[in-house]
């Protein structure tokens, strides 16, 4: 007991130090989680509460977006299987260079990629050519004024025999993305 009664103030010490590390430190680090917790319900409850106090509005967007949507998904190609598209397009499209009197040297499809987040599929397709520069540009326009979505977006060329009488000759390569609506699951 003497020994104890040396040691006196340093057991004092401990015995805190162990009230702190069992007891004192684990309330707090729970006050901590609850406070986190409270905050994250509240935050739930002030967004809920703005919900519900804009539901006409929230409703009246979601109506413009559907309607947006459906304009959209009027610009899309029905879902086909990749070939089947790709075989139908390609047949467009070499009739549309045989009719400009366009020469395809080279035309190739790429891996169709799903994009999920807009739920369609997008089939992409790099065509090299070379003609008159005057049928180049009919069959560009011609692309672009589709009534479905096709996306010109690359377009490299080099042009060659100008005159001043004559746009001259023109070869190059363009890449367009056909876009279809993914099958209905």
């Amino acid at each position: 007991m003497a020994e104890l009664k040396k040691y006196e103030g340093l057991l004092y010490v401990l015995l805190a130090l162990l009230f702190l590390k069992f007891v004192y430190v684990p309330v707090i680090e729970w006050q901590d989680r609850l406070i986190a917790k409270n905050y994250l319900e509240q935050k739930k409850i002030i967004k809920s509460q703005f919900a519900i106090d804009n539901q006409a509005l929230i409703v009246a967007s979601l109506d413009k977006m559907q309607q947006k949507r459906e304009v959209l998904t009027e610009l899309l190609f029905d879902f086909k299987k990749d070939n089947v598209f790709q075989l139908e397009q390609q047949q467009w499209l070499e009739q549309v260079f045989e009719k400009h009197e366009v020469e395809i040297s080279n035309l190739g499809w790429q891996a169709s990629e799903s994009i999920q987040r807009w739920n369609v599929i997008q089939h992409q397709v790099d065509i090299r050519f070379k003609g008159k520069v005057i049928d180049v540009k009919k069959i560009h326009l011609l692309i672009n004024s589709q009534s479905k979505w096709v996306d010109l977006s690359e377009f490299n060329f080099r042009f060659s025999k100008k005159r001043k009488s004559n746009l001259g000759q023109i070869t190059g390569r363009m890449t367009l993305y056909f876009y279809t609506q993914e099958q209905d699951k």
